[in-house]
């Protein structure tokens, strides 16, 4: 049996695995453990390790190797993104993913109690939008539950979730290998789809039926059926009312137990189509203000608004020199001019927030470049015409002037920045136009005009003959 990697020791010792140093243990599930380590480039990660205590059947490795493939498969915004996966020489396999600082919603929960309407809904977008690119792939995830939702402690863009461990993901048209025993169980019973119990046929839909579950839980603190046993549990998934979270909370209305209660429904066929569709339904019946991560996320620091409640906003910048747009709405502008990299000789202008990323900026421009992440860097006005960059938890960091920055740092007029090998340089405002202050006169009875320059000529535009001239005075 493998032995399970300590995180003491040195290069080459247990403390090392392919390079990656581990420094603390973030979390042990079903399939292996989750440590914080250093990458050998270099910046923070969370590396897998399949755990040694599983034994030696071979269908937990091929599990663990199906879960890094889908992790590298799988490109949005709202899903980990894979840096790394392999074998050590002594067999030990591993992964190594994005990390992000930050808590599970199942830890929010239990430390905050319920979320407020809009949080809530916010999280349940991100997550339910990830899963509707998952299941466009085919890809079933089959373990949505709050400890598989992770919500970043600090991000620009405010509450940012992600969602985690594919370990028990499925693609029936493309799987050929049965990783799952007759009868076994697959997924968290308190979130778990009736056709799952049953063992029939299932597709997508038991992934809209979890996440029914988790706003249930997000909203009201417990999940939708508290039974002192676990078979009871299953029980009622599968023949119990759906439970009202109007009962719970006076304060909602009861449109959502029915949005609720048809995403959670026992037949597949009754429920949403898609997560895009139960979200939509959701917010129309529960109309929420802006989100506020202040006081539930314990992100930032509470007196900058730019820290708090606001969208990605790449919508507001617009890209020079490839497609017309109309001016920012903002008069104070960052702008970048691109002087090495793919993009070289382009130009960006950040009206207000832009993520820097393999995918998303120059319109795909430099989406060549491996160094890059998908989500790399993301610049934000955080008052007036200041604006700072931040890096996205990337795998190669982000440099200002040569150094490697750690937090958020402002960008001034010259400054140097690098992502991958696409190097911006902070182009400075262009210099107001100057006002000239002129006098005209026109005399009625000559027909000549006199224009007067302040602080230049005096030109007179006279006639000559059936013309006209002008002299310089």
């Amino acid at each position: 049996m493998t032995e399970e990697p300590s995180i003491s020791g040195t290069p080459g010792q247990p403390g090392d695995i392919a390079g990656y140093q581990l420094q603390s243990v973030l979390g042990e599930g079903g399939m292996g453990i989750v440590y914080l380590a250093e990458r050998p480039q270099g910046g923070l990660c969370a590396l897998k390790v399949l755990s040694g205590k599983l034994g030696p059947d071979p269908s937990f490795a091929a599990r663990f190797k199906r879960e890094a493939a889908y992790a590298e498969a799988l490109d949005h915004p709202h899903i980990l993104e894979l840096y790394d996966a392999g074998e050590t020489t002594e067999g030990t396999l591993y992964f190594a993913m994005q990390y992000v600082p930050g808590a599970d919603l199942g830890v929010l929960l239990a430390r905050d109690g319920v979320l407020d309407v809009a949080l809530a809904l916010s999280i349940m977008g991100q997550v339910g939008d990830a899963l509707d690119s998952a299941h466009a792939t085919g890809l079933i995830h089959r373990d949505v539950k709050p400890g598989n939702i992770l919500v970043a402690q600090d991000h620009a863009a405010g509450p940012y979730a992600f969602l985690t461990d594919f370990g028990l993901s499925k693609n029936p048209s493309e799987d050929s290998i049965e990783l799952t025993k007759q009868g076994q169980l697959v997924g968290t019973t308190a979130y778990t789809a009736p056709e799952e119990i049953l063992a029939q046929p299932r597709d997508h839909r038991v992934d809209i039926y979890s996440l029914g579950c988790v706003l249930y839980e997000a909203l009201t603190g417990e999940p939708p059926f508290v039974r002192d046993r676990e078979l009871d549990v299953m029980y009622a998934h599968i023949g119990d009312p759906r439970p009202n979270v109007s009962d719970r909370r006076p304060d909602l209305p009861p449109a959502i137990d029915v949005i609720i209660a048809k995403a959670m429904a026992i037949s597949p066929a009754d429920r949403y189509s898609s997560c895009a569709d139960f979200i939509a339904a959701a917010r129309a019946a529960l109309p929420a203000p802006a989100v506020s991560a202040a006081g539930i996320l314990g992100a930032g620091d509470p007196a900058d608004p730019a820290d708090h409640g606001s969208a990605p906003a790449t919508a507001a910048s617009t890209l020079r020199g490839q497609d017309p747009a109309p001016s920012p709405a903002f008069p104070e502008v960052l702008r970048l001019v691109v002087r090495a990299g793919a993009a070289n000789g382009r130009e960006l202008v950040v009206a207000d927030e832009l993520e820097l990323g393999r995918v998303t900026t120059l319109g795909g421009a430099i989406a060549g470049d491996l160094e890059i992440s998908r989500r790399h860097a993301r610049i934000r006005r955080v008052a007036g015409d200041t604006f700072v960059v931040q890096d996205e938890s990337s795998a190669n960091g982000t440099f200002v002037n040569g150094d490697r920055i750690e937090g958020p740092h402002p960008l001034r007029p010259g400054d140097e920045l690098r992502i991958g090998s696409t190097v911006f340089v902070v182009a400075p405002e262009p210099a107001p136009p100057s006002r000239v202050a002129m006098r005209l006169e026109f005399d009625a009875e000559t027909g000549e005009l006199s224009v007067a320059i302040e602080h230049g000529p005096t030109a007179r535009i006279v006639r000559d003959g059936d013309g006209w001239r002008m002299e310089i005075q």
